[in-house]
C-alpha cells in the first residue's frame, strides 16, 4: 500500500465518520455534554471505519492515537459550544454569528492535523512535510489570498460612494457570494478553463435579473454591475498575474 493511499484512506474513513455516518440527531445528542453515549458510539463509528477501510491491516497504535485526539478534539469543540450557550443565555443579543463556523473550522483542521501527523509517522514521510512548499504552492497561495478579504475591501472602498442601506436580504451575502465568486474564477483562470468564466458570469446575470426587473431601480443595477465587474475585473488581472510567474518558476 502507497503512502498516499494511507493518508486517503485515513481521510476517507473521518469523513465517513464525521460526516456520513453521523447523524443530525446524533450530532446534536453528542452537544449536550461534555462526553455522552453519543459521543462513545461516534468514536466506535470511526474505529469501524478505519478498520473496514483498512481490512484491519493498520497499525492499532495509530488507531488509538486518532480516537484518543478525536475524543479530546470533540471533547473541547463541545466545551466551547456549551460555553457559548451559557454566555448567549447572560446576553441575548451576543454576536454569535460566525463562532460556530470557527469553530467547526478549527475542529476538523484539528482532526486533519493529526491525521497527516499519523500518515507521516506510520510512512515515514516526516522529511516530506519539512520540505518548505514550492514556489508555485506559494504563488497560488498568494493569489488566492489577493481575491478573497483584500478584494472585498478593495471593492468596497470603490462602491462606498453609491453604498445604500440594504432592505432584506441575507445579511453579509453579497460578501459571501463575491468571495466564492473570486475563487472559483481564479480557479478557472489557474486552470485555463475560460468558458467556465462566461458560464458563471452568465448564471449570475440569470438570477439577477428578476431581481432587478421588478425592482426597477437603474441606480440599483449600475451598483451591482459595477461591483460585478470589478470583482470579475481583480480576479481575471489576478489570475493572469499568477500564472505569469507560476511560468517564470521553475
Amino acid at each position: 500500500m502507497t503512502g498516499i493511499t494511507i493518508l486517503l484512506k485515513l481521510l476517507a474513513a473521518h469523513l465517513l465518520g464525521d460526516f456520513i455516518f453521523q447523524g443530525r440527531k446524533d450530532a446534536e445528542a453528542k452537544n449536550r455534554k461534555i462526553l455522552t453515549l453519543a459521543l462513545v458510539k461516534h468514536l466506535l463509528i470511526h474505529a469501524a471505519c478505519i478498520l473496514a477501510l483498512f481490512l484491519f491491516n493498520i497499525d492499532y497504535l495509530v488507531v488509538i492515537v486518532i480516537l484518543v485526539s478525536h475524543l479530546l478534539i470533540d471533547m473541547g469543540k463541545i466545551g466551547y459550544h456549551l460555553r457559548l450557550r451559557k454566555a448567549q443565555e447572560r446576553d441575548p443579543g451576543m454576536d454569535v454569528q460566525h463562532r460556530p463556523l470557527i469553530a467547526f473550522a478549527l475542529d476538523q483542521a484539528a482532526h486533519v492535523v493529526v491525521i497527516v501527523a499519523c500518515w507521516a509517522w506510520t510512512t515515514g514521510q516526516y522529511s516530506a512535510l519539512g520540505q518548505p512548499l514550492p514556489a508555485k504552492i506559494w504563488i497560488v497561495l498568494v493569489a488566492y489570498l489577493a481575491v478573497s478579504l483584500p478584494a472585498s475591501v478593495f471593492i468596497s472602498i470603490c462602491v462606498k460612494r453609491w453604498e445604500e442601506p440594504v432592505t432584506g436580504g441575507l445579511p453579509n451575502a453579497g460578501k459571501l457570494i463575491g468571495l466564492i465568486e473570486r475563487a472559483l474564477v481564479l480557479s478557472f483562470i489557474l486552470q485555463g478553463s475560460l468558458a467556465a468564466i462566461g458560464f458563471l458570469m452568465a448564471a449570475k446575470s440569470i438570477l439577477r435579473i428578476g431581481d432587478l426587473r421588478d425592482d426597477k431601480d437603474h441606480r440599483k443595477t449600475e451598483y451591482i454591475l459595477i461591483g460585478t465587474l470589478l470583482s470579475f475585473s481583480i480576479t481575471i488581472i489576478t489570475g493572469i498575474i499568477a500564472l505569469y510567474f507560476i511560468q517564470l518558476t521553475p
